[in-house]
């Protein structure tokens, strides 16, 4: 049985795109085009999916939270704007949003072994 997936969704939500539709929305969409898998990955900000998560599974898609991090491509004292490199990282919790580094990425994904990166 095979599924489709969408890892890269952002909805209005996000903070720092200019989003009209909302993940309510979003939802409703992915399924009317045969998504069961929807990966909510706003830029610095972990969805708290859980309110969304019947209603999801109601339209037959599985929500997975996620993050667009821009992680600082240096020493981390840089602003995290300024230099960056966009990774996107699903199945996370809240805690990610601290991450700026890719050293501090290798630490939160050794704290957590179910995260999947994904690279750009």
């Amino acid at each position: 049985m095979g599924f489709k997936a969408n890892l890269h969704f952002h909805c209005s939500l996000d903070t720092h795109d200019c989003i009209r539709y909302s993940l309510e929305e979003g939802i409703v969409h992915a399924a009317a085009c045969g998504f069961s898998v929807l990966a909510v990955t706003c830029h610095g900000l972990v969805v708290n999916i859980e309110p969304y998560r019947i209603f999801a599974r109601r339209h037959g898609v599985e929500l997975i939270s996620g993050i667009e991090l821009y992680l600082n491509d240096g020493d981390g004292k840089s602003a995290p704007y300024r230099t960056h490199v966009h990774v996107l990282v699903v199945n996370v919790s809240q805690d990610i949003e601290h991450v700026r580094t890719f050293v501090d990425l290798l630490a939160y994904k050794s704290a957590h072994p179910n995260a999947l990166i994904i690279a750009p």
